[in-house]
């Protein structure tokens, strides 16, 4: 399923000769950049041990309740209650 509907999705969305959606496999989030509250963008590392730096219009955290948790409180995002 994922050599087809993430290379389908990413074609769908790339248009224009304007790239909308990457996907970065073999990288994890390590923190949330943010401003007043609001990401901005993401620090991520490669396998290879590599940061970098991704932004967007829109961000969506799915790293399960322990995983999303842990970077929000990384990242100083969402008060005391994260987590609990």
């Amino acid at each position: 399923m994922i050599d087809t509907v993430l290379p389908r999705t990413q074609q769908r969305f790339n248009r224009d000769g304007r790239e909308a959606l990457r996907i970065v496999a073999d990288a994890e989030v390590v923190r949330l950049h943010h401003h007043a509250g609001e990401v901005t963008g993401l620090e991520c590392r490669a396998r290879d041990g590599r940061t970098f730096r991704v932004t967007g219009n829109t961000y969506v955290l799915a790293a399960g309740a322990v995983s999303s948790s842990l970077l929000l409180q990384h990242s100083k995002l969402g008060g005391a209650r994260v987590g609990q």
